[in-house]
């Protein structure tokens, strides 16, 4: 619809948001715990970091390339990568981050491509399921990048992915595009592009309504919200439309 976001450009956001040098070891849940926290507590905190972490025995060519990635030198940690999945092409922490760069330096088909071959060898790894979809919905193919959203969501649930899944899924389930972006709302309630996505849903299933309530919320969070407004402005015309045919039909 018109007043939809550009995928472009929320894939851009969501990039800087969330795309950041690769860095393994404990999850935050983890780092969180205080020394006086309980026993099962810290006991259920050590088995989701285990699930989480990466092997420790990471190969020296994987070590050192992630020291580059540090200091930003792409090109000499990309050379370090290759040598290193040509070395051992199992190892999935060398595809992932190998993935990261091709997607940094815009070479979307090779990093769809290496996020795909990092999934494969290890399939609990919440970003490369996130940026993994994020390219293949920037390529419209939104059908593909479903599954790889709904698992980044599910299993590292931030408002912005549950708004990529939302938009993902509104041509072909309007029904789990709205779910969704409740979702993405009961995490972060006052997220304008999220309640004017939600009113462009409810507009293009005819719930007059409840689109213009979340058109109105938007525009209360961000006056200046795109998307808001062109809703709001689209529908008063629709409106204005039906009232000149329904005066012609009185008149006749």
């Amino acid at each position: 619809m018109k007043g939809n976001i550009p995928i472009r450009v929320l894939v851009a956001v969501l990039s800087a948001a969330i795309l950041a040098v690769p860095v393994w070891g404990q999850t935050g849940s983890a780092k969180k715990i205080k020394k006086s926290a309980p026993r099962a507590k810290a006991a259920v905190a050590k088995s989701a970091e285990a699930k989480m972490a990466p092997p420790k025995n990471v190969s020296p060519k994987v070590a050192e390339a992630e020291a580059q990635l540090e200091k930003q030198d792409l090109a000499k940690a990309e050379a370090l990568l290759q040598e290193a999945i040509a070395a051992d092409a199992g190892d999935y922490r060398a595809w992932y981050d190998l993935a990261y760069i091709l997607q940094n330096t815009k070479r979307s088909d090779q990093a769809i491509e290496a996020y795909g071959k990092a999934l494969k060898l290890e399939s609990n790894l919440p970003e490369a399921e996130l940026q993994l979809g994020l390219l293949l919905q920037k390529d419209g193919r939104d059908a593909e990048a479903i599954p790889h959203l709904k698992k980044a969501a599910e299993r590292k649930p931030q408002a912005a992915t549950w708004l990529a899944l939302g938009k993902a899924q509104r041509k072909s389930d309007p029904q789990a595009a709205i779910d969704s972006l409740h979702r993405a709302l009961a995490l972060a309630p006052r997220n304008a592009d999220v309640h004017a996505e939600l009113g462009g849903v409810l507009e293009a299933a005819n719930n007059g309504a409840g689109a213009k309530s979340e058109y109105q919320t938007a525009l209360g969070i961000d006056p200046g919200n795109t998307a808001a407004r062109e809703g709001m402005s689209r529908m008063a015309l629709t409106a204005a439309a039906a009232s000149g045919k329904l005066e012609e039909a009185e008149a006749a």
